[in-house]
Formats: structure tokens, C-alpha cells, sequence
């Protein structure tokens, strides 16, 4: 434990976690409204006192698209059930005017993967930061940073502009109600689900990014400016639904973004390409996306919920096992095979406890600075977790160090199992990395924060700090 707060500590007392605000990142394609609900027993109790209770099955196969309030209220018992963070969609307006009247919404925010990072990146100084707007509307605009840049669209071509300059225009609602769920006992019914971690299900009322819509001077604006970005982070694959679209497969619309990646990435191959990765309920479209954007792009991050949906595609033993536990040993094990079909990957993995990120073998220097950025990353998901907004790295000063014992077993069981595997002088658990002639593994265990008042956008917070910290 003391070489882990000794490493902690040193890196709040230092000034080399500082980010270079010289780079230019790219940011798409996911941007939408979220509303916060708070979710605990007694707001349960309240609203299953109705003969609604009766109609719900607390059961396994839940449906892909959510039409009316059984629907929806199954779903998010079995995420509370489950503790996992679940997301869905649903184009139900009087659902979502049920649940309107329903909850209280505590909060209004941006949401969306790429509109978390890119109010992030931007408010921590980074320029220029590009975000694709999918609509360019008011409501969107004044809850995004204001330095950051978007590309517009006219008859006479395209330009690029502020956020704070684009004026209002009409769109589709863009709605995405979280639902973030205390632990504790939860009455349903006949049933008691007891709940041991705080998370969050997520239900979509979207139309927008169901289409993973971009404008088209994006597109151009990219191709004749992509040399000037070192990093482009995309996300939003997870939202695109057969139900709402017209399209006949999957490939259809990833097709023409696996050209667009294609095309940056042989006009500017230093650039970094790293994918977002988000809960995905089709088998088929997570093996779109596995087969057409994993050999694209240089990195992607995902949860253990992720990890255990996509690795289905790969080895549907190893995920059947992971249903049933999360054990570090496991992950490794589908993480190590992602990283055997795709080694050109760098893989990232955020989980209640620990970090972990997996690649092909690196430098003893990149070793370092990889580990320097998951311990930063750590630092900001603690501060993200207590409700502060970041706007400055110096505020994990006051973050305190308390240091998963949960995370620090889960290392040390994983580097019994690689010792034996990969003999080798690194120690995982106590120095943070694990060389081998067939990879390398970086690890931390991550700062616990009791009582946390948000669990939304931490995956984001985490993949994204980590990833800048280290292209610079």
C-alpha cells in the first residue's frame, strides 16, 4: 500500500502531470442532453406502490428497444440487480412524458461521450478542440464549453467557429435520462434485489445519434485539416439502432466512417485514433465494430460490462464466465485476446478498483508515462466522482488518497497468475507494469471516494485523461 500513496502523492506534488496544450484533438461523433435522476429504495417504494409492481419480470432477457414503462422499469431493475451500467433506447413519447411526470430530474448537463470529453479537454485549456455536432441547436450550445470549435455547413461551403457563435436553429429532441442508483435493498414486488455499488442506467430518447449523423463539413474540413490534430477520440456506435433507421445492415453506416478513419489516418499517420466503447446491446453491431473500427483505430477504452459484451464476438466461453465474475485473471484473459486478434491496439480498461491498460510490447520510458497517466486519470475520476467540475489539474491536490484495498488485491491475484505464466523480474502489484516478450500491461489501483455524487462520465474522464497524458 505505502509504494502506491507514495506514487500517488509524488504525482500531486509534481509538476510534470501537466497536459501541453499544443494539440488538437478531434472530438465526435455522440452529443446529447442528459438528465440526472437519483435512483434509491424509498423513491423505488414510491413509484412501485401502483398496480404497475405486478406487470414487471425481473428477468434476464430484457428487449432491445424499450416501448412503454414495463419495459423501462424492468430494464432498470435489472441494471440496480445487476449493478451494471446499462444504456437503451426508446422513441416513446409518452414514456418519456410518463417519466417526466414521474421523477424528479435533479440536474441538466451535457451528455454524450464526445460532449463530456470535449467540455473537458476544453476547460483544462487544450486547443483547439473540434467537436462534431450532430444538431446545432441553442439548448445544445449553451451547456458546451464555449472555446470549443465546431464546423457549419452553408450553401457556399463550410467554416469553422466558436460554439458560442453558432445561433439557433430547430431540432429532434436529444434526450438521454440517467438514472444513477444508490446501493441498498430494494423492494420490488415479491422481490428484493440487494444492490452493493453505486451506477447508473441510462435510457435514450435520440433520434440524432441513432444515425451517428455528422454534418458534411466535417467531413470536408477534416480532409484538408487532419495534419494539425496529434489525437481524434470517437464515440457513439453503441447508440445506432436497426429500429429507427432504414439502413440494411450495421455496415451501412460504419461503412462510411471506417473510409473517413482510413483516409486520416494515411494523411496524418502519427495521428492518434482511439474509440470509446459503450454499452452495445446487438451482437451484430458489436461485431461490426469489432471487425470494421478495431483495425482501424490505435486504442479503445471500455468497463468490465463492455469487455464482457464484446469478447461474446471473440469467445463466447470466456464471456460466459465473466457473467458470472469479474475476476482480474478473467479480464486479462479477454483482454489478452482482443489484443492477439488486434495487436495493433492499445486497450484500455476502467473498473471499480483498478486500471489496466494492455498493448503490444513498449519501451521501459512509455511503461512509465503510461502508468503516470492512469494514476492522473484516477486522480480526476475522484474529483468527477465527488460532483466537482474540473477545471484545472492542480485541483487533485486536494483529492484524498484513499487507495482501493479491493483494486490492490485484484492486481495482486493477476500477477500471481502472470508470474507463472510470463516469468519476469516486473512486479504488476507492487511496481505497476508487466513487461513480457508478448506484451505489455500497466496497472493501478484507483482512489475510492465514498458516497459518490455522479457516476456518469467517469469512463469518459478516465480513458480521456489517460490517452492525452500520454500521445503529448
Amino acid at each position: 500500500m505505502k509504494n502506491w500513496f507514495d506514487s500517488y502523492s509524488m504525482l500531486v506534488k509534481s509538476t510534470p502531470f501537466k497536459i501541453e496544450k499544443k494539440h488538437g484533438v478531434i472530438i465526435g461523433f455522440n452529443v446529447n442532453i442528459d438528465k440526472i435522476i437519483a435512483v434509491n429504495p424509498l423513491i423505488v417504494s414510491k413509484i412501485t406502490m401502483s398496480d404497475i409492481i405486478s406487470k414487471i419480470e425481473l428477468k434476464k432477457e430484457l428487449p432491445l428497444y424499450i416501448e412503454n414503462n414495463i419495459d423501462f422499469l424492468s430494464w432498470l431493475f435489472h441494471s440496480i440487480e445487476f449493478e451494471k451500467a446499462d444504456e437503451i433506447v426508446t422513441n416513446s413519447k409518452s414514456l418519456i412524458d410518463w417519466i417526466e411526470n414521474t421523477f424528479d430530474i435533479k440536474d441538466i448537463r451535457i451528455g454524450g461521450q464526445a460532449g463530456i470529453i470535449a467540455n473537458l479537454y476544453s476547460r483544462l485549456g487544450l486547443k483547439p478542440v473540434l467537436l462534431s455536432l450532430p444538431v446545432q441547436t441553442v439548448e445544445l450550445t449553451n451547456l458546451l464549453h464555449q472555446n470549443i470549435l465546431t464546423v457549419l455547413k452553408d450553401d457556399s461551403g463550410y467554416s469553422v467557429d466558436k460554439i458560442s457563435n453558432i445561433k439557433n436553429t430547430v431540432g429532434k429532441p436529444i434526450s438521454h435520462y440517467v438514472f444513477e442508483f444508490a446501493k441498498g435493498t430494494y423492494d420490488v414486488g415479491k422481490h428484493t434485489i440487494e444492490c452493493k455499488r453505486d451506477n447508473r442506467f441510462i435510457l435514450s430518447y435520440d433520434e440524432i445519434n441513432t444515425q451517428l449523423r455528422f454534418n458534411e463539413g466535417f467531413v470536408d474540413y477534416c480532409d484538408n485539416f487532419i495534419s494539425e490534430y496529434s489525437l481524434a477520440i470517437v464515440s457513439g456506435f453503441h447508440l445506432i439502432h436497426q429500429k429507427l433507421n432504414s439502413f440494411s445492415s450495421f455496415y451501412d453506416i460504419i461503412e462510411p466512417v471506417e473510409k473517413m478513419f482510413k483516409k486520416w489516418k494515411n494523411l496524418n499517420p502519427s495521428l492518434c485514433l482511439h474509440l470509446e466503447i459503450a454499452s452495445t446491446k446487438d451482437k451484430e453491431l458489436r461485431k461490426t465494430i469489432i471487425n470494421n473500427l478495431f483495425p482501424v483505430v490505435d486504442s479503445i477504452g471500455l468497463n468490465e460490462q463492455e469487455l464482457t459484451s464484446f469478447i461474446e464476438v471473440i469467445n463466447p466461453e470466456i464471456a460466459q464466465q465473466m457473467q458470472e465474475s469479474k475476476d482480474s485473471v478473467l479480464v486479462f484473459k479477454a483482454l489478452y485476446m482482443i489484443l492477439e486478434n488486434y495487436p495493433n491496439l492499445r486497450i484500455h480498461f476502467h473498473y471499480f478498483g483498478y486500471f489496466l491498460i494492455l498493448s503490444a510490447p513498449i519501451e521501459q520510458e512509455m511503461t512509465l508515462i503510461r502508468k503516470q497517466g492512469l494514476l492522473l486519470s484516477s486522480l480526476i475520476a475522484a474529483i468527477k466522482a465527488t460532483g466537482t467540475e474540473i477545471t484545472s489539474l492542480n485541483q487533485i491536490q486536494n483529492v484524498s488518497l484513499n487507495i482501493t484495498e479491493e483494486g490492490l488485491k485484484s492486481l495482486e491475484h493477476l500477477h500471481e497468475y502472470l508470474i507463472n505464466q510470463y516469468p519476469t523480474d516486473d512486479n504488476l502489484y507492487v511496481n505497476g507494469f508487466f513487461n513480457s516478450p508478448f506484451f505489455s500491461l500497466v496497472g493501478v489501483p484507483t482512489i475510492i471516494v465514498k458516497n459518490p455524487k455522479t457516476t456518469v462520465g467517469l469512463g469518459d474522464h478516465i480513458s480521456s485523461i489517460s490517452i492525452i497524458y500520454e500521445i503529448q
